[in-house]
C-alpha cells in the first residue's frame, strides 16, 4: 500500500473479509485441516498487517475483524504445536507463535506465546541445525526458510529491547554462511532434497538480509542484493548503507562443511564463475527424515553463468507415488545406480528405512585443484553387497573442468549406471565412444567424455514415464523433461568409471578430446587435451606406483599437466 492508491488495500480486505466470513477458527476446530498452515497464513497476516496498518481502507473495512481472526488462530496454534514433528513445523510454528507475541503486547495472551513459543524455537534450532550451520533436514529450500526466519527474529528481538541467546545468534551466523556459500554464481541455490526455487514461505532473500544486518557498520564486500521483502525488514536507512557496499562474488571461494558432508567447489569470478556442490552428507534429520533424498555422492554443476546439471527437485508430495519416488530417489540424482536400487530404503510419500550411510576420505582446496573423495554403504544390502566410492577432482585454470571417478567394488554381475542430468532446454549431441556434447543455444556447454566408453552402454533419455526417468523440477508441481545421460554397465565387479565434465562458455569454443591411457589393471590412467595443454591423470584405489611414459609417482593420484609451451611438470599428487 506504500503506492497510496486504495485500490491495493480495498482488494486486500475483499479477500481478507471473505475468508474471515467462511471460515470459523476455535481452539479444537480449526478453518483448516494443517496446524502448519495456520502457523503459514499467520506468517503471511503479520506482513500483510505491516503492509496495510496505515492505510485508512484497512483501518476502516478490516482491522478489527482480522486482528480477532489472527487472535483466534494464535490461540488454535498455541493449543495445538505440532511436537511430534520435530522438523521445520514445530520449528516455524513455535517461532510464528513467539513473533505475534512479540508484534501485539496487547492481547491478553501475548507474553504467554512469546515465552512458549521462544521456548520452543530455540530448543529446536539447537536440536535441528548442525554444528557447521546446516539444517539437518539436508533441504536446501527449509535451511534457506529457517534462516530467513532466525534473522527475522533477530531483527523483531532488537526493535523490542531483546537480543537471541549466545548459541542461538552463533547458530544464525553459521547458517547464513552456508546460505551464502552453497548459493550458485546466478544467486540461485542447488534443488537438494525437497527443494524449489520459490516458496510462499520464503519472503526475502536470507543471504543479503544477513549481509544487511548481522554486518552492519561494517565495509565487508556484499555478495547479494535487497530484494522488496528485505527492504521491509531492515528499513530504508540500513539498506541504504547496505547497497553502498563494494559488491563482490570473488569472496566465495571453494569451502567444505564437513559435518554435514557439503563440498562446494569454485573458481573464478562474477557470474561466471565455475561452481560444483558433492553430496558427501547424511540422508536427512533422523527423528522426522522427510524431506531428505537417496542422492548419496551426487553432483551439481554449473558454469559461465548456467546450471549445465541440474539437482532434481522435489515435484510433490501427493501428485502421484510413483513420481514422488522418483523425486525422492537416485534414479533422479547426478550420482550411480547399482540394480536399479535406490541407494536408502524409501517408503511411501515421506518415511525411509535403512539410509545409505557416507563416509568422507579426503578432501582438500588449494588454487589450483579441489578434490573430495569419498563413499556410502547404501548398496550393501544388495545380495552380493556392493560398495560405492566416488572422487571428483576439480582442475581449475583458465578453462577448468572436472574428473569424476566412480569405483564399485563387490562381487557377481551387476548393472552399474552413471547418472548425469542435464539441464532441460539443453540440445546433445552423441558420438563413438560414449562422448557427449550438450549446449544451450548460444550460450554455455558442457563435454561429457568417459573413459573407456566403448565398453559401456550409452543412452540419453529424457521425459520418459516408462520407467520414469529425464526429469528435473525447478518449482513445486511442475516437472520438465530433462536429457538424461546414463553409462551403464552390465558384468562382474569390481568396476572402475571415470567421466570428465568440461565445460565452455559456447558451443564449439574449446577442442576438448581424452585419450586413454593403459596403466595396470584396476587402475585408471588418461590424457584430457584442453585448450591449456594436456593432462595426465593416474589413479589408484590404493596407494602404490604410478607411472605412465616417463611419469612416475607413488601414491592414489598424480596429474601431470604439459602446457601449450611444452614444459611439463607434476601439479597434485595424493
Amino acid at each position: 500500500w506504500y503506492t497510496g492508491d486504495e485500490r491495493f488495500c480495498a482488494a486486500f480486505c475483499h479477500i481478507l473479509l471473505d475468508w474471515i466470513a467462511q471460515n470459523e477458527v476455535g481452539v479444537t476446530q480449526p478453518a483448516t485441516h494443517s496446524v502448519f498452515e495456520v502457523a503459514a497464513r499467520l506468517h503471511h497476516w503479520l506482513w500483510a498487517f505491516a503492509y496495510f496498518r496505515a492505510a485508512p481502507t484497512f483501518q476502516r473495512l478490516a482491522c478489527t475483524l482480522f486482528l480477532q481472526a489472527l487472535f483466534d488462530q494464535a490461540r488454535y496454534l498455541e493449543a495445538n504445536l505440532e511436537h511430534h514433528a520435530t522438523n521445520n513445523h514445530l520449528l516455524l510454528e513455535s517461532w510464528v507463535l513467539a513473533w505475534v507475541g512479540l508484534t501485539f503486547p496487547e492481547f491478553r495472551r501475548a507474553n504467554r506465546w512469546r515465552e512458549q513459543g521462544l521456548r520452543v524455537f530455540y530448543q529446536q534450532v539447537r536440536e535441528q541445525v548442525a554444528p557447521d550451520g546446516v539444517h539437518r533436514e539436508q533441504a536446501t529450500l527449509y535451511h534457506f526458510i529457517v534462516t530467513q526466519a532466525l534473522l527475522t527474529m533477530d531483527v523483531w528481538m532488537a526493535r523490542n529491547g531483546l537480543s537471541l541467546p549466545d548459541d542461538v545468534a552463533d547458530r544464525l551466523r553459521q547458517m547464513h554462511a552456508f546460505a551464502r556459500a552453497i548459493r550458485k554464481p546466478d544467486g540461485s541455490f542447488p534443488l537438494l532434497g525437497d527443494s524449489a526455487r520459490t516458496d510462499s514461505f520464503l519472503v526475502f532473500d536470507p543471504v543479503a538480509v544477513g549481509e544487511a544486518w548481522l554486518d552492519q557498520g561494517s565495509q565487508t564486500p556484499r555478495t547479494a542484493n535487497l530484494d522488496e521483502g528485505g527492504l521491509w525488514l531492515v528499513g530504508p536507512a540500513l539498506a541504504h548503507s547496505y547497497r553502498q557496499r563494494l559488491f563482490d562474488t570473488g569472496l566465495l571461494t571453494s569451502r567444505a562443511f564437513i559435518p554435514s558432508g557439503h563440498f562446494i567447489m569454485r573458481h573464478g569470478e562474477g557470474p561466471r564463475q565455475s561452481y560444483m556442490h558433492v553430496d558427501c552428507g547424511f540422508f536427512g534429520h533422523e527423528p522426522v527424515p522427510n524431506h531428505g533424498h537417496a542422492d548419496a555422492l551426487s553432483l551439481v554443476l554449473h558454469a559461465y553463468g548456467h546450471t549445465l546439471l541440474p539437482d532434481a527437485g522435489a515435484y510433490g508430495y501427493y501428485l502421484g507415488l510413483d513420481w514422488r519416488a522418483y523425486f525422492r530417489g537416485t534414479r533422479a540424482h547426478n550420482t550411480v545406480l547399482v540394480d536399479g536400487a535406490d541407494q536408502s530404503e524409501l517408503l511411501g510419500i515421506r518415511h525411509v528405512g535403512r539410509v545409505a550411510r557416507t563416509v568422507l576420505r579426503r578432501w582438500f582446496s588449494n588454487p589450483a585443484f579441489d578434490l573430495v573423495d569419498g563413499s556410502h554403504d547404501g548398496y550393501a544390502r544388495l545380495d552380493p553387497p556392493v560398495l560405492h566410492r566416488r572422487v571428483v577432482l576439480f582442475v581449475k585454470g583458465e578453462a577448468p573442468y572436472w574428473l569424476v571417478l566412480d569405483h564399485l567394488t563387490g562381487s557377481g554381475v551387476h548393472q552399474v549406471t552413471a547418472l548425469f542430468h542435464l539441464a532441460p532446454t539443453m540440445q546433445w549431441h552423441q558420438d563413438e565412444g560414449g562422448r557427449v556434447h550438450a549446449w544451450l543455444e548460444d550460450s554455455a556447454a558442457l563435454h561429457l567424455l568417459p573413459w573407456r566408453g566403448g565398453r559401456l552402454s550409452t543412452q540419453i533419455i529424457s521425459g520418459s514415464t516408462q520407467p520414469i526417468q529425464g526429469w528435473v523440477s525447478l518449482e513445486s508441481g511442475e516437472r520438465l523433461p530433462a536429457p538424461t545421460v546414463c553409462y551403464t554397465w552390465d558384468g562382474p565387479l569390481p568396476l572402475l568409471l571415470a567421466t570428465v565434465l568440461f565445460p565452455e562458455p559456447r558451443r564449439g569454443a574449446f577442442n576438448v578430446h581424452l585419450s586413454p591411457l593403459t596403466p595396470t589393471e584396476g587402475e585408471m590412467g588418461l590424457t584430457v587435451v584442453g585448450p591449456e595443454g594436456e593432462d595426465v591423470v593416474l589413479w589408484r584405489p590404493r596407494p602404490g606406483p604410478l607411472e605412465a611414459g616417463v611419469c612416475r609417482a607413488w601414491g592414489e593420484m598424480a596429474v601431470w599437466r604439459r602446457l601449450s609451451q611444452g614444459r611439463t611438470h607434476t601439479v597434485l599428487l595424493v
